[in-house]
């Protein structure tokens, strides 16, 4: 997404703020527009490059994302990110 692009240290907040509002986002998306969702959902995928407290909070903020009724396609692409953090 372009928060997470362009404005990096917002979206890597220390205290999740930025994992919280683009998941919100995303669950929000997804229950209007399933592609768009899943489309923006990998850029949580670069996560797995910051620092272990961010990647547990990120980990967390995903896991609560998979745990609501969400679309196959976004569930497709959040399962793995969750695994891989």
């Amino acid at each position: 997404s372009s928060f997470s692009i362009s404005n990096p240290i917002a979206f890597h907040a220390e205290d999740g703020l930025g994992y919280k509002k683009l998941a919100d986002f995303l669950l929000k998306l997804d229950k209007v527009n399933q592609i768009g969702a899943a489309r923006l959902a990998p850029a949580f995928a670069r996560v797995t490059m910051v620092a272990p407290k961010r990647r547990a909070i990120a980990k967390q903020v995903l896991q609560q994302t998979l745990d609501k009724k969400i679309s196959s396609l976004l569930q497709e692409i959040v399962a793995p990110i969750v695994k891989s953090l």
